[in-house]
């Protein structure tokens, strides 16, 4: 089943967020989406935009040793069917 996720939900992302400084990206898992300098976000907040009946957020962080905590947010659709 495809998702379709329209231009409009990036622009309440970026309202919601206060800025526009956020990236979009994908891997193997999913839709990809950090924040500023890998900044960390209420992901409770953040699926609501995107609709928590069809999506599902995990939360990617990691400790480094330079930068302090980094985190990734990795959006994967629910399948209805399973």
């Amino acid at each position: 089943m495809h998702r379709r996720i329209k231009f409009e939900t990036f622009k309440k992302i970026a309202e919601w967020y206060g800025s526009d400084d956020f990236e979009i990206g994908t891997d193997d898992a999913g839709l990809t989406l950090r924040f500023g300098y890998w900044g960390k976000v209420n992901s409770d907040e953040l699926l609501e935009l995107f609709g928590a009946h069809l999506f599902t957020i995990d939360t990617w962080e990691c400790e480094d040793d330079d930068c302090g905590w980094l985190y990734s947010y990795i959006l994967k659709p629910i399948n209805p069917f399973a």
